[in-house]
């Protein structure tokens, strides 16, 4: 072989030569069955897929093959019907195309048989043979689509055009996009109503190819050729830019070029052809950052692959950018999906975002040779673009992955959950829970329960700086805006203090057991009811109000830094009076406020026959400000599991309470619920 010469069987001293071509075929592995020297002698070596490895236009091609074959020995048309095609080119065929070819045959001549004088026969399912019908009927697509006929025409000869379902629903995404972009140069839509109809069609377009392509699965040498390409170059981007490398982004780009074949489908568009320099020149104004992105994706991946890179492509992969560049959630936890595979990760990520409605998870796609240090460097790169002062959640896919959250806990200093075996209900569980603001805490202990995997914490090495909590009886958003008055009084000072609202039922349950005690030094707590966490100063809103807390509270600030009393003291004075704290809770008028919450109290002091002191008096009349703001909005106050008991047990309290409060109801034209009732009642049975 490599000489061209040979000897005659038995006698080597003959030498003679040959020029001849050899073509083997055979069934066998090459890499087990043949000799690595002789494989090595063999200059091109083609594999031919089987028919069920093929990629859908060539099983269709085979078939019309075939089917055109048979027209020509029977001198008939032949018409066969969509449904038939269908089913043949989904058959996992035994035999590989023998088998297709037979059927073919065989199916062809029962229709010949039943129309032997018809100059046209009519082939579909009913003409298979009854033994392979039930076989082949398993891979039928049951679709609300009308069964047409394809005719096979013996003299002319030509094979019929068949239109690709994809590039069918391609083509009208593409127009529908077009049509989005005119109506909006129109006026006939907002911008936020733009943004919504193209987002919608972007996700429908990708959507589709994504879940109805099978370039993914099968060995396509130009689709794997495109991921390699579209890789590297988002390689280079990322190195270059900064831009993030993102695998379900490659894929989807990679799909919509092997899909469309890098063909037009908007040459018959009229818009299109007449508006496309301005409708490109809108795009670069209204989405400029994804109008560069794409454009440098694709002038890349078009000098890599030596092809032109249609507009209409450009304009569709910016929008498609321009859906997932720089989103993140504005939730105070931040979480992060790390997993092996090309784009397990950010396919996870993407699924739950979407689902969830919020972009919660960012992801970090793990090829198999990636080094934990790679890794590493690209969370690094994702934290510092993110304040992740409440933690950081990592979901990972194995339990090698821990020690990357060991790594990046001492780097960092805060506090890591990490939970093992992602997946995509887990995923959504753990978004559901950052929505609802839950905490780390949990989380971990929900995850534990319900998913039955490990998770835990890893804490801080060291605690950070000093902080104040603050709480309400009435729930988060009360102690968001006591948080807010404090802030507000120390801001001139410079004080490096946090000030972290926190759920009093929470606080009061689990005491010191609570996250922002291992990642704090809490100094004091500051609120409408006491937690009664032990070692920890409680000054309570009322007592500031009064005066009563003030000089406390200086004492413990005055330990973090040293600051000008009076100076110090007559700024929490001016925050903490009732005005201004009415102000702060709601935006209707304090002085109104003041006048008939003032009242209510008075009533409710002449119907349960007491008298308040002075803070509680105060408190209260804060609090009902709150409880008009809420009701207006329709705001809920956190659930409370135990209110029939508590209902039961005070229902005189209930009544007279409810009775104080008409006149709020009717002014604001409110009702109000059993839930703030049993706030104020709280309020009136604690500690004076």
């Amino acid at each position: 072989m490599d000489t061209g010469q040979y000897s005659p069987i038995g006698n080597d001293s003959i030498k003679r030569k040959a020029s001849v071509r050899l073509i083997f075929a055979t069934t066998e592995k090459l890499d087990s069955t043949f000799l690595p020297t002789f494989v090595r002698r063999i200059p091109v070596i083609i594999n031919i897929p089987s028919f069920s490895s093929r990629p859908q236009n060539e099983k269709v091609q085979l078939i019309d093959y075939f089917f055109m074959n048979e027209s020509k020995v029977l001198k008939r048309r032949i018409s066969v019907s969509t449904q038939l095609i269908n089913v043949l080119a989904s058959a996992d065929m035994e035999g590989n195309i023998g088998k297709l070819k037979n059927l073919i045959k065989y199916s062809s001549g029962n229709s010949y048989a039943k129309f032997e004088n018809s100059p046209e026969i009519k082939v579909n399912l009913s003409n298979i043979p009854v033994n392979y019908y039930q076989n082949l009927i398993q891979y039928k697509k049951f679709e609300n689509e009308p069964n047409e006929y394809v005719t096979y025409d013996f003299e002319g000869g030509v094979l019929p055009h068949h239109v690709n379902k994809t590039i069918r629903i391609i083509k009208e995404l593409y127009v529908n996009t077009i049509n989005i972009i005119w109506k909006f140069f129109n006026e006939e839509f907002d911008k936020q109503q733009f943004l919504n109809h193209i987002n919608k069609n972007v996700d429908m377009l990708f959507d589709s190819i994504l879940f109805n392509t099978e370039y993914k699965n099968l060995d396509d040498s130009e689709y794997e050729f495109l991921v390699y390409q579209i890789k590297s170059v988002f390689d280079f981007m990322q190195e270059s830019y900064g831009y993030p490398k993102d695998g379900n982004q490659i894929i989807a780009i990679a799909t919509l070029l092997r899909s469309k074949n890098l063909q037009s489908v908007l040459d018959e568009d009229e818009i299109w052809n007449l508006h496309k320099s301005q409708i490109i020149s809108e795009l670069k104004s209204n989405f400029s950052k994804s109008y560069q992105v794409a454009t440098r994706i694709l002038s890349l991946l078009s000098s890599k692959m030596e092809r032109d890179i249609l507009q209409e492509d450009i304009l569709m992969v910016t929008l498609y950018v321009a859906k997932n560049i720089n989103k993140v959630s504005k939730q105070d936890l931040h979480a992060v999906v790390v997993a092996h595979g090309y784009s397990t990760a950010s396919s996870l990520a993407n699924v739950a975002n979407r689902m969830l409605k919020d972009n919660i998870f960012q992801s970090i796609d793990m090829p198999i040779d990636t080094t934990t240090k790679d890794i590493e460097t690209k969370l690094v790169d994702y934290i510092n673009t993110v304040n992740i002062d409440k933690g950081l959640i990592l979901l990972i896919d194995m339990g090698s992955l821990n020690q990357i959250g060991s790594s990046i806990n001492e780097k960092l200093n805060v506090p890591i959950l990490m939970i093992d075996h992602v997946s995509t209900p887990l995923v959504l569980n753990v978004g559901n829970m950052i929505l609802q603001n839950k905490g780390m805490n949990d989380i971990r202990n929900d995850v534990q329960l319900n998913n039955k995997i490990n998770s835990r914490i890893l804490l801080p090495h060291k605690k950070q700086k000093k902080a104040i909590i603050t709480c309400c009886h009435s729930g988060m958003g009360s102690a968001v805006q006591i948080q807010e008055i404090i802030k507000n009084s120390l801001k001139k000072f410079d004080v490096d203090i946090e000030i972290l609202p926190y759920d009093f039922n929470k606080l009061s349950r689990n005491k010191r057991n609570e996250l922002p005690f291992e990642l704090y030094d809490v100094i004091a707590i500051v609120g409408t009811a006491n937690p009664s966490i032990s070692g920890i100063p409680y000054l309570s809103l009322d007592g500031l109000l009064s005066g009563d807390h003030i000089d406390q509270l200086i004492d413990i600030l005055n330990d973090t830094k040293s600051m000008d009393y009076s100076e110090l003291r007559d700024s929490l004075v001016v925050n903490f009076t009732i005005k201004r704290m009415i102000s702060s809770v709601t935006i209707l008028d304090p002085n109104s406020l003041i006048q008939i919450t003032d009242s209510t109290v008075t009533k409710m002091e002449k119907l349960l026959s007491t008298k308040f002191k002075t803070n509680k008096r105060i408190l209260l009349i804060i609090h009902e400000s709150g409880m008009v703001e809420r009701l207006i909005r329709r705001q809920k106050v956190d659930e409370q599991p135990d209110l029939n008991e508590f209902k039961e047990k005070h229902s005189d309290m209930f009544k007279f309470v409810k009775q104080s409060l008409a006149p709020i109801e009717e002014q604001y034209n409110i009702e109000v619920n059993p839930e703030e009732i049993r706030l104020i009642i709280d309020i009136i049975l604690g500690d004076d």
